[in-house]
C-alpha cells in the first residue's frame, strides 16, 4: 500500500507543476499533447543517439561588416545586415548563420533583437523566410516540426507567466504548416530530444533560475487530432 502511494506521489510531482493551455490559432485540427513522467536513464539514452536536424557548415556563409548573405537556387541573396541601433536602441538586430536545415530545404540563421531571440528559415529555392521562437528540430521521419522557447510574457489566459511554449507544425512538400502552440506553466526546458516520430523526451526544472537544480524528466506524446 505504501508503495502505491509513493507511485501515485511521485507521478503527481511531474504532472501537477505543468498546466497545459493551447491557444487559440487558425489550425482546424489541432495536436492532442500527453505529458508523461520518465526517468533520466530513459531521458539521457534517447538524447545519446539523437539524429541532428542541423547541419552546421557556418564557415561556408560568413557575415562580412555587419551583412549576411545567403545565396538562392535562382541567382538571388536573402540579406540580412545588423544594426547597432539606429535611430534607436528598439531597432537594434544582429544576425548569425547556424547552419541548413536539409530536410526542409532552409537555411537557418539566430535573430538577435532588442529584446529578444528568434530563428529564422530560408528557403534555399524561393528565399521565404519563416520565423520561429525556438530552434527547430524534426522528428526522424520528417514529418513534424518542433521548436519551444521560454516565454516571460504575459499572453495566456489561462497560464499566468512565465510560460513555456511548444510549437508543432506538419511538414509538406513546400514547407511546413502554421505553427500550433501549446503552453506549460512552471516549466523551463533545458534539453530534449526525439524519442520516435511522435514522442519526444524533454529535461526541464520548474523554474528558469540556475539555482533550481531539481531536474525533472518527462515525455511528449503528439497526435494529430483529425
Amino acid at each position: 500500500m505504501k508503495k502505491t502511494l509513493f507511485s501515485i506521489a511521485l507521478a503527481l510531482l511531474f504532472i501537477i507543476p505543468a498546466t497545459v493551455n493551447a491557444q487559440k490559432d487558425k489550425s482546424s485540427n489541432p495536436w492532442a499533447i500527453e505529458l508523461l513522467p520518465i526517468n533520466a536513464a530513459t531521458f539521457e539514452s534517447a538524447f545519446k543517439v539523437r539524429k541532428k536536424t542541423i547541419s552546421r557548415d557556418t564557415y561556408t556563409y560568413s557575415k562580412k561588416n555587419g551583412t549576411l548573405k545567403l545565396p538562392l537556387a535562382n541567382g538571388k541573396k536573402v540579406v540580412f545586415e545588423d544594426n547597432k541601433g539606429t535611430p534607436y536602441d528598439e531597432d537594434r538586430k544582429s544576425f548569425r548563420y547556424l547552419g541548413q536545415v536539409k530536410v526542409l530545404g532552409c537555411y537557418l540563421v539566430e535573430q538577435h533583437l532588442f529584446e529578444s531571440t528568434d530563428y529564422v528559415l530560408i528557403n534555399k529555392k524561393t528565399g521565404k523566410t519563416n520565423t520561429l521562437a525556438g530552434m527547430p528540430s524534426v522528428s526522424p521521419d520528417g514529418k513534424i516540426l518542433f521548436n519551444t522557447a521560454f516565454n516571460r510574457y504575459e499572453e495566456h489566459a489561462d497560464v499566468s507567466p512565465p510560460s513555456q511554449d511548444v510549437y508543432l507544425s506538419l511538414v509538406n512538400p513546400t514547407g511546413f504548416s502554421e505553427p500550433y502552440r501549446i503552453s506549460y506553466n512552471n516549466m523551463y526546458i533545458t534539453k530534449y530530444a526525439w524519442e520516435t516520430n511522435t514522442s519526444l523526451v524533454i529535461c526541464y526544472r520548474s523554474r528558469e533560475k540556475e539555482s533550481d537544480t531539481d531536474f525533472r524528466y518527462a515525455r511528449l506524446l503528439f497526435k494529430k487530432i483529425k
